[in-house]
C-alpha cells in the first residue's frame, strides 16, 4: 500500500484530496453536499483565470485549507489541474478514490474515471499526463449527479446525439499470432458514420505475450444514434505490420441513454 500521493515519483510537491462523510441519517436538503466533480486543465503559461475553464456551476478549488494553491501539478514544470465541485445538484457524491495504474490496482467496484473537462476530446484525465517521471495516475469517484464522466451537464435538445462511454475490461482465448504461442494484442476504436471519414479513433495500449489480455481502460466519444461502434483486435509486432485477430461491430441505434450494458463480446474473425 502506498499513500495517495497524487504527484508520487513526478519530482512535484506531495499532494492529497481530503473529504468529509456525512452522516448517514443526513437530510440533504439541510446541509451542503457535493454532487458533482471534474478536473480542468490551465494550460503553462496562461494568462486567462482559472476560473472561466470550470463548467457553470462548478466551483474551482484553487486553495489548499491553508491557503497553498490547490495546483495537483504543484512544483511541475507543467500545466496547472483543478479541481472543480458542484454543490446541491443532484445525487451526492458517495465515494473518491485515487486509482494508480502504474501499479496495476484493481478499479473499485462502482468508480468512475473523471475526464479532463468538457473542452477535450474525452481524455481520461491522468494527472501525470506529459511527465517524464511519475506513475499514471487517476481520479475515480462514486456516485453524484449524471454529469456525464466528469463533464459539464448540457441542456438535452437533441437525444439522438449524447456521450458514448466504452470500457475495455479484458479479453479471453486471443489467438496466438507469434511463434512464442501467445499475442501482445491491442484494441483500436473507432465511432462514428461508416460512410464518413475520417471516423473517431483511439487505441488501448497493448499488453504483451498473453492470450488473457487485462486493459481496464475507458474511452469517451461523441456520438449519435446513427454511428457504429468499430472494435478491432490486433497483435503488435516490432517487424511489418500487426496481425489482425478479430472485429466487433455494434450500431449505436441499439443503445438506449443513459442505461449501462455490461457483456462479454465474440469477436469476428477476420483474414490476416
Amino acid at each position: 500500500k502506498y499513500p495517495a500521493d497524487f504527484n508520487r515519483l513526478s519530482g512535484g510537491k506531495s499532494v492529497y484530496v481530503c473529504y468529509k462523510r456525512a452522516d448517514k441519517d443526513a437530510d440533504l436538503n439541510k446541509i451542503k453536499y457535493i454532487s458533482g466533480i471534474c478536473l480542468t486543465r490551465v494550460k503553462k503559461g496562461s494568462v486567462v483565470d482559472p476560473i472561466e475553464y470550470f463548467p457553470e456551476g462548478f466551483e474551482g478549488k484553487f486553495e489548499t485549507a491553508s491557503g497553498n494553491d490547490a495546483n495537483f501539478n504543484s512544483g511541475l514544470d507543467t500545466d496547472k489541474l483543478y479541481l472543480g465541485v458542484e454543490y446541491n445538484n443532484g445525487p451526492p457524491i458517495t465515494g473518491i478514490s485515487l486509482y494508480n495504474k502504474t501499479m496495476k490496482e484493481e478499479i473499485p467496484q462502482g468508480y468512475n474515471f473523471l475526464t479532463i473537462d468538457a473542452l477535450t476530446d474525452g481524455t481520461i484525465a491522468n494527472l501525470n499526463h506529459g511527465l517524464k517521471n511519475g506513475d499514471e495516475m487517476y481520479l475515480l469517484y462514486k456516485g453524484g449527479a449524471c454529469n456525464n464522466f466528469g463533464y459539464a451537464r448540457e441542456p438535452v435538445s437533441e437525444y439522438e446525439k449524447g456521450l458514448l462511454k466504452v470500457e475495455i475490461i479484458r479479453g479471453y482465448d486471443v489467438k496466438p499470432a507469434d511463434v512464442t504461442g501467445t499475442s501482445d494484442p491491442y484494441c483500436e476504436l473507432y465511432v462514428g458514420d461508416p460512410n464518413s471519414k475520417p471516423m473517431m479513433y483511439k487505441k488501448t495500449s497493448v499488453c504483451e505475450y498473453t492470450l488473457e489480455p487485462v486493459w481496464n481502460e475507458m474511452f469517451i466519444f461523441k456520438a449519435n444514434s446513427q454511428d457504429i461502434f468499430n472494435l478491432h483486435l490486433y497483435d503488435k509486432d516490432a517487424v511489418g505490420s500487426d496481425d489482425r485477430l478479430g472485429r466487433l461491430v455494434i450500431p449505436l441505434d441499439k443503445l438506449v441513454l443513459g442505461e449501462e450494458i455490461t457483456a462479454i463480446f465474440d469477436l469476428q474473425r477476420v483474414s490476416t
